[in-house]
């Protein structure tokens, strides 16, 4: 699932799609949950970025990595330092979001359901980053406040809870 080095596998984690099991159960966390937990340390920001961008952000070849590096330079005023590594707000995180989401919506693997669901989910993240933008005194969203999907998180906990992941 790479192209243009967006949505390479992690590779710290044997392959997985997401480090979801722990000793035999499953877990769950929103992003919105994992961006919270951000304490400074490399595991943790390793979880929240595997679930923004499904790559580790030690990557230094991933594509969504070298954007963001250059969006961090270019809008230094809308980074968040978290120990070694960063958050972006505002147009720099509404920028990474979009060019990976457009890149995985061209991405020729995923089926027309998926695709269509990228779609909204971009279309989601466009209006709300021109939202809190456009307003008197804007607000600058981060990455996980943009990509926040309130009807995957329900979705995904019913699921778990009628033990139809296991």
């Amino acid at each position: 699932m790479s192209f243009l080095g967006f949505g390479k596998k992690n590779e710290k984690s044997g392959g997985a799609s997401a480090p979801i099991l722990n000793t035999g159960n499953l877990r769950f966390s929103s992003i919105r949950v994992l961006e919270a937990n951000l304490d400074g340390s490399h595991e943790a920001f390793q979880r929240y970025y595997f679930a923004l961008y499904h790559c580790s952000s030690d990557d230094s070849e991933a594509g969504i990595n070298i954007l963001r590096e250059q969006l961090r330079q270019k809008h230094p005023e809308l980074v968040i330092q978290v120990g070694d590594r960063f958050v972006l707000t505002g147009i720099a995180a509404y920028t990474a979001l979009n060019a990976y989401y457009s890149a995985l919506i061209k991405d020729g693997q995923f089926g027309d359901e998926y695709k269509k669901y990228l779609s909204d989910r971009l279309q989601e993240i466009n209006t709300r980053s021109l939202r809190s933008e456009s307003l008197p005194v804007p607000i600058h969203l981060t990455e996980a406040q943009l990509i926040h999907d309130p009807q995957l998180e329900l979705l995904t906990c019913v699921a778990l809870r009628n033990g139809q992941v296991y």
